[in-house]
């Protein structure tokens, strides 16, 4: 069971929501994020891998609970035309705008018929506010991308679902919110 978010936990989690209200043009075009797996350099699969062993314990929706990820939000499964994120599920107590490769903010589900969720990959967020230099944040070889809106730097890696749309990509096509009990919703554009 989830646990209720106190008031500075619902600050955190409406930040995160607006982290994956993104402008999903930036992502799905910026070819430094539309990577193929087949495509990476020795040392971007090794740390794609590493990313990968450190959230498998995860595939059980109930290990990331205990774990601290335990705020689903935004409500529902996120759909796009071009594809899906699924469900997220993120730990507020990481959203300290640190990048540190083994403490994902976010992971990234797909839910099924039977209500079980898949584990899909992860998603990096950096607020504005904790990140004082010039430069984007860099993981896996790659920037995050800025989402002025919402005031936050994110990255997403997909770990556990292969995405043609590049292993960065913000969306994926091979992500589907059909079985979604809570429904799926488009997220905002931003301006």
């Amino acid at each position: 069971m989830l646990r209720r978010l106190g008031f500075a936990g619902s600050l955190c989690v409406a930040f995160v929501a607006g982290c994956l209200r993104q402008n999903e043009e930036v992502a799905v075009t910026d070819s430094e994020h539309r990577v193929k797996a087949s495509d990476l350099s020795e040392e971007d699969a090794r740390s794609v891998a590493f990313v990968r062993n450190v959230v498998n314990d995860y595939a059980d929706i109930r290990a990331a609970v205990a774990a601290g990820y335990s705020a689903q939000y935004p409500a529902g499964c996120v759909q796009t035309g071009v594809g899906s994120q699924g469900v997220h599920y993120a730990n507020p107590a990481l959203l300290d705008g640190k990048v540190q490769m083994n403490r994902p903010e976010l992971l990234m589900y797909e839910p099924q018929l039977d209500g079980s969720l898949v584990l899909l990959g992860v998603d990096y967020v950096v607020p504005f506010q904790h990140w004082t230099d010039k430069e984007a944040p860099v993981l896996v070889g790659r920037r995050f991308v800025r989402n002025e809106p919402f005031k936050a730097w994110t990255l997403h890696i997909w770990t556990h679902r292969q995405n043609p749309n590049g292993v960065f990509a913000m969306y994926n096509p091979n992500v589907t919110c059909r079985a979604s009990a809570g429904g799926s919703r488009q997220p905002a554009q931003s301006h």
